[in-house]
């Protein structure tokens, strides 16, 4: 079997996602004996906001990595990439690539998911993720990333940081060997 080599693009990608879970882990170490500073209960403490922001950052990653490789294409627009089912329409289009056989295609969708509560509702699913006519969807994913959600908030630790990483990286790779 011949192994095949990352693009630079990938290997960045990559690489930025390794060093976000590293940095997230580093951080984690200096703050762990530190008191949270809050009534537990009453909104995220700094580590958990930290923990939610780091998870989104990593799926940002894979979803740059997506849309540059997308935007490369001939035949690409600049709305190709403005949203994952855009970008699922223009890679079975254009790559050709259906972005849903791909075996951590669902995990990264539902880290979307996650990362849009996260940038969007503070950490709480928002009403399009909670009520829209995608809930079942939106539902489905988040189950396939084994995100914990309780009472309508996304609760994001290390182990869920480093499962996204997982996925994101091996998306990549995946795309990237297209």
């Amino acid at each position: 079997m011949t192994r095949r080599v990352l693009s630079q693009e990938a290997e960045s990608a990559i690489g930025d996602i390794r060093l976000i879970v590293v940095e997230y882990q580093r951080a984690q170490e200096l703050v762990r004996d530190n008191p949270p500073g809050r009534i537990p209960g009453h909104g995220h403490t700094p580590a958990q906001r930290a923990a939610q922001l780091a998870l989104a950052n990593v799926v940002s990653c894979a979803e740059l990595f997506s849309a540059e490789q997308l935007r490369a294409m001939p035949g690409a627009v600049e709305d190709n990439v403005s949203s994952w089912p855009k970008q699922q329409q223009a890679w079975r289009k254009l790559g050709p690539v259906d972005l849903e056989t791909l075996p951590s295609y669902p995990a990264v969708r539902g880290f979307n998911e996650v990362r849009n509560a996260v940038l969007h509702g503070r950490g709480r699913l928002t009403a399009r993720q909670v009520e829209g006519a995608q809930n079942k969807q939106v539902q489905k994913w988040l189950k396939c990333a084994g995100a914990r959600v309780v009472r309508g908030e996304v609760r994001v630790g290390e182990p869920d940081i480093v499962r996204c990483a997982h996925a994101c990286c091996d998306f990549i790779r995946h795309l990237d060997a297209r």
